[in-house]
């Protein structure tokens, strides 16, 4: 049976559970219109009803604050214990000849009916049916890489449809990615071709393998190593990641560096801080250790390395309980101290430390990302955290690390900043994107809304058209900025909105963006070019224009097929009467058009000079002239007359 995923009526059953609990035993024991006797509380009904009323009150607070079963271990035997109380009381006691009150009435009810009844119905409605392990294991043979094996998972709490119930896939180690199956397709689809792109030459069989062998070694002298941070999370949704990332607990940093010594040499890449490399490996090793914020930079750490300070401890220091989760290497283990499991098959993100959180103000904005990547949603309590936290001291390149994550790995990248707005944290690093709220549109052309909604759907649209992009990145920043000078130009003329020229105003606000984030100077330059020409293509398939205008846009392009895709993309993210659906097919035939006649020879400043002209200040103009004529489509012969003729006239 499929629970409710209602918090309200999760809420409202407990409360009443509770009520009836309570109300039956303050009436059994005298409290109200009686005379007192304790005595009672000694009977089992009376104990499992007061058990009741804590639980609930307790479990009714716990699921408006964050839903999901409270302490299922306890409701498990609170369950049981109300079943016992009903079902001996109506199969043995109640057939006793009683003469009772209405009050004794009632409270027999209470206590022997009503509460038991609604506690086994709230089981039945609202739990997940299944075992809760906050530790489990999964068994595997080392010498069996494609042997596939099932683990039974199935988490408690207010879950989504089809996630965290029956079984866990998992494959083997040994063949291609490996791969825990839990909560199949909760994260939408896998990393697209920037995660392969970032991820460069590693191979994760192999070094799964080199982690397995480092394990052994560190079990030998006592200690154990452990999968961790977001390779876990990654492999129990089912998607690629090929950082492999292990800890080393147990072992001191010497033995650890004989060990890596031992495979082939480690790399010291931050020995300080307890990481280390393995030569020939993109395997990441690190020892346990505890951060302590300096200052407010995301630099500004002291970190002290303890190789025996406790799984949990080391723990603490994650960002999100998803990347908390640690798994034994050698024997499947998954370590769960903070309920991360639980937040997987739910899809939510939630801090994992209320002091330590803000100690990094990077992980606002991962906490975006992921929740874009991951179609997560942010735990309330953490968005209310990140809105205190000060971003003003990242670096850019840390920023726009995570924002290429955003743009290039998840299918709406508009949760992104739809994750900071709710934040409070768009204007920091965003303000342009933010101007965009509250701005009009005219509602004949732009049913969606205002042009923050207009942007964030190109934006989604934009992201299914990326993959055909010659410059993802660049050309999701063009779609982010498009319309940035709407904030601008917007104005209402004779009962209209109009936003006039705004492609032209928008490329100092996208220049000044892209400064403050963006290393890259070949990227701004082609975002400035497509935020300037990006009217262009759907006017002149309205206008039906001529060969020639078409042939213009394209020569003023940096890159023509990006330019198509984006007006597609800013087609599809318009609500209005104009078919945009449809400009995709003519934009192309005339980019092959254009392509074609570009391919045809053009006069070049060799033939002017062969027929008597002298280069000089002017000769610039007459190539020019020349150059449109050839978009024109004028003939190589034709074209070089008609140059030589407005040379003569220019004298």
């Amino acid at each position: 049976m499929m629970p409710i995923r209602s918090r309200a009526a999760a809420a409202a059953v407990h409360i009443l559970t509770a009520l009836c609990a309570a109300v039956g035993v303050v009436l059994q024991c005298g409290f109200i219109g009686g005379k007192l006797n304790l005595a009672v509380l000694q009977y089992f009904t009376l104990m499992s009803n007061i058990l009741c009323a804590v639980y609930f009150t307790g479990a009714a607070v716990h699921t408006l604050r964050r839903g999901g079963t409270w302490l299922p271990v306890c409701k498990g035997a609170l369950v049981m214990a109300m079943a016992i109380t009903g079902i001996t009381f109506h199969l043995v006691l109640a057939a006793g000849d009683f003469s009772m009150g209405p009050t004794q009435l009632i409270t027999n009810h209470l206590l022997h009916t009503a509460a038991p009844l609604l506690t086994v119905l709230d089981w039945l409605l609202f739990d997940e049916k299944g075992p809760y392990h906050g530790v489990y294991k999964v068994r595997r043979r080392e010498n069996a890489p494609q042997e596939r094996l099932t683990v039974s998972l199935c988490l408690h709490g207010r879950g989504r449809p089809g996630l965290g119930q029956g079984a866990a896939d998992l494959p083997g180690d040994g063949g291609g990615v490996p791969g825990l199956r839990l909560c199949a397709g909760v994260a939408g689809s896998s990393a697209g071709p920037a995660a392969a792109d970032m991820t460069g030459r590693r191979d994760p069989a192999r070094d799964m393998e080199a982690a397995r062998d480092i394990a052994r070694q560190a079990a030998s002298l006592g200690g154990a190593a452990y999968y961790v941070g977001g390779f876990v999370r990654d492999r129990l949704l089912g998607r690629e990641n090929s950082d492999v990332d292990i800890e080393v607990h147990g072992v001191t940093p010497r033995q650890l560096a004989e060990i890596l010594d031992g495979m082939g040499g480690r790399l010291e890449m931050g020995a300080s801080f307890g990481i280390y490399g393995l030569k020939g490996y993109g395997l990441d090793i690190a020892m346990p250790r505890r951060e302590r914020a300096t200052g407010r930079g995301h630099r500004d750490f002291q970190v002290s390395v303890d190789p025996f300070l406790g799984t949990e401890q080391a723990a603490r220091r994650r960002d999100f309980t998803v990347n908390a989760l640690m798994e034994n290497v050698l024997t499947g283990q998954v370590l769960d101290h903070f309920h991360g499991l639980d937040d997987l098959c739910r899809g939510i993100l939630r801090h994992v430390d209320s002091r330590a959180f803000p100690e990094d103000p990077l992980r606002v904005l991962r906490g975006a990302q992921f929740a874009a990547r991951f179609r997560f949603a942010v735990a309330p309590e953490t968005v209310a955290l990140c809105r205190d936290i000060d971003l003003a001291a990242l670096p850019p390149e840390r920023v726009e690390g995570e924002l290429c994550k955003a743009l290039l790995q998840a299918d709406r990248p508009s949760l992104f900043f739809e994750t900071l707005r709710d934040m409070g944290q768009l204007s920091p690093w965003f303000p342009e994107v933010e101007a965009l709220i509250g701005v009009p549109q005219e509602p004949g052309f732009h049913q969606e809304g205002d042009v923050w909604n207009h942007t964030m759907l190109v934006l989604d649209q934009a992201a299914a058209l990326r993959s055909r992009a010659r410059r993802p990145f660049a050309f999701m920043l063009a779609a982010l900025t498009h319309d940035l000078g709407k904030t601008v130009t917007t104005q209402r003329v004779r009962g209209r909105i109009h936003a006039y020229a705004h492609e032209t105003a928008g490329v100092p606000l996208a220049e000044a963006l892209l400064r403050r984030i963006v290393g890259e100077k070949a990227v701004t330059a082609y975002v400035l070019n497509m935020v300037e020409l990006h009217m262009k293509p759907n006017a002149l398939v309205g206008a039906d224009a001529s060969v020639k205008a078409s042939n213009r846009m394209f020569d003023r392009s940096v890159e023509p097929e990006d330019l198509i895709l984006l007006a597609a993309a800013d087609g599809r993210g318009t609500r209005g009467r104009w078919p945009w659906e449809d400009t995709e097919p003519w934009l192309r035939q005339r980019l092959a058009l254009y392509r074609e006649i570009m391919a045809r020879p053009q006069v070049t400043g060799a033939e002017l000079i062969a027929a008597g002209l002298t280069p000089d200040s002017r000769f610039r103009e007459l190539l020019d002239y020349a150059h449109k004529l050839h978009l024109a489509g004028i003939p190589h012969d034709s074209a070089l007359k008609q140059t030589l003729a407005y040379a003569r006239k220019r004298k």
